[in-house]
């Protein structure tokens, strides 16, 4: 009795621990039936210390909205999604058309700033988060290239290139240019998992900060959340992001990046979570008690193990053939 006891509160906790869970790959069913008689009434909690209510279950940007099959139609998943109530959506840089799917959906809402009927208040009630492997603000430095790809950029620019890129696939025409007003509500650095990611990233404010230099992407993007330019790469000052975040699988990066954030920059983390989690170096009992100290957003991933839980074979989702419809 005493063991089954401690495994109901061991699932309460694990319920508990996220203020979103970012879902793509079970969605889709959603899209496929109906659901005219489909009672939903999502549950929304404190977003940490942002203040904004997020819904407990997200929309996660890939899977479905990267990977989508021929027979399923993303943008009609991202109007469900919406329909039913659900405020938090996830896309990257790194998701394929995931970006482009939405800006389909966003059409259809009138969620692009400057255009007739935009519905600003439909705009407002939801929590936009995007993200960028890049860790450094400009371009290709091939000298410095020392930190994987995610130094040199997929793109061919810095992290400053990738915000700008989301919100011109998002809300723009996809070829670099954005509307006046567009913005996302959220930016995160993508899938930190070494210590040497992380001086990039925080080069320029731990270290001295040369315009004439690379430096990382964290000092850059704080001068886009605050309408700055001390790095000189937002000469019109312009407000693209609201909140900085990361998201990490490798739980002792994930907790040097938060520990070295004196900055206050960090607000929100997206984290792997789900019931195989104690088996590894656990994000549960190690990251994410250091990130709810600093009272960060917590959003949760791979829940279902990208499927594994549901007899997929253990290794990333890269084809249609992955994706559950």
């Amino acid at each position: 009795m005493k063991e089954k006891k401690q495994s109901l509160i061991e699932r309460r906790d694990f319920l508990k621990l996220s203020a979103a869970v970012a879902l793509g790959l079970y969605m889709a069913p959603f899209a496929s039936f109906g659901m005219n008689n489909f009672s939903f009434q999502p549950q929304k909690r404190k977003f940490g210390k942002i203040d904004f209510n997020v819904t407990t279950l997200g929309l996660g940007g890939q899977a479905a909205l990267q990977l989508t099959p021929e027979d399923t139609d993303p943008v009609a998943i991202i109007l469900k999604a919406i329909n039913l109530g659900i405020n938090f959506l996830d896309a990257s840089n790194l998701y394929g058309s995931s970006q482009l799917n939405y800006a389909k959906a966003f059409r259809q809402l009138n969620l692009i700033p400057g255009e007739i009927n935009y519905e600003h208040n439909l705009r407002e009630s939801i929590f936009l988060n995007s993200k960028s492997c890049i860790r450094w603000a400009k371009g290709n430095y091939p000298e410095l290239n020392n930190v994987f790809n995610r130094t040199n950029g997929e793109h061919g620019g810095g992290a400053i290139a990738d915000l700008k890129r989301a919100l011109s696939q998002m809300f723009g025409d996809g070829q670099g240019n954005y509307p006046d007003g567009a913005y996302l509500d959220m930016f995160m650095v993508h899938n930190v998992n070494t210590m040497e990611e992380i001086d990039v990233l925080y080069k320029g404010l731990e270290t001295p900060l040369n315009k004439g230099e690379n430096f990382g992407a964290l000092v850059a993007l704080r001068d886009y959340r605050d309408g700055t330019s001390h790095t000189g790469l937002n000469p019109k000052h312009e407000r693209l992001i609201r909140h900085l975040g990361f998201s990490g699988h490798s739980t002792p990066a994930m907790i040097e990046l938060i520990q070295r954030d004196v900055f206050g920059l960090l607000e929100g983390m997206l984290a792997p979570i789900n019931v195989n989690d104690r088996l590894m170096f656990n994000m549960q009992h190690n990251v994410i008690p250091v990130a709810t100290a600093k009272n960060m957003a917590v959003i949760g991933m791979k829940v279902f193990a990208d499927g594994v839980l549901y007899g997929k074979e253990p290794r990333w989702s890269m084809s249609t053939d992955n994706v559950l419809t």
